[in-house]
């Protein structure tokens, strides 16, 4: 699927196929044991320690690397 986002003045469009990419690197986040407190404390416990979980801030930079390197090209290696 390709997103699609339209300028309120019709005149800008801007489409990239990222469907399902975003919802990917927030899961990876969660699965290599980065996630916030309300997550944290599902799974761990009331008494949950702060080793277990990240800030919101924290957080969104995980999930922002996941996608960063998910959107980036992948690099080719010619041989001669």
């Amino acid at each position: 699927m390709t997103s699609v986002l339209l300028s309120g003045d019709g005149k800008t469009l801007e489409a990239e196929a990222v469907h399902g990419t975003l919802e990917e690197a927030c899961i990876e986040a969660v699965e290599s044991g980065k996630m916030t407190e309300d997550l944290a404390l599902l799974i761990h416990g009331p008494k949950v320690s702060r080793e277990f979980y990240l800030s919101t801030e924290e957080f969104i930079d995980a999930v922002a690397q996941n996608l960063e390197s998910k959107l980036r090209p992948p690099v080719t290696v010619q041989q001669s």
